[in-house]
């Protein structure tokens, strides 16, 4: 997964989540489609992508510890969090 580890770690050991290897990749592809989707947006722009990329993983990984296991939800998740926060 792409994402700042020490923030990622932080929101999971703060929740006292833990993933399976299933789990694991159904949240990588959450985070790569998330990703391919709104990326165009930082390189038009010459914008830096790093603190998106962390933002759209901490909230994939918040949404993952609701119990949302599925790609497309937690997709959903990650865009509708960068899209409130006007990362996006």
């Amino acid at each position: 997964m792409h994402y700042d580890a020490f923030n990622a770690e932080s929101v999971l050991r703060g929740a006292g989540a833990t993933f399976d290897p299933t789990d694991l990749k159904i949240i990588t592809i959450a985070f790569d489609d998330a990703w391919s989707e709104i990326a165009p947006h930082y390189m038009r722009r010459g914008l830096k992508p790093q603190s998106a990329r962390t933002k759209l993983a901490n909230a994939i990984l918040e949404a993952a510890i609701t119990n949302r296991r599925d790609a497309l939800s937690l997709k959903t998740a990650g865009l509708r969090a960068m899209h409130l926060s006007r990362l996006v």
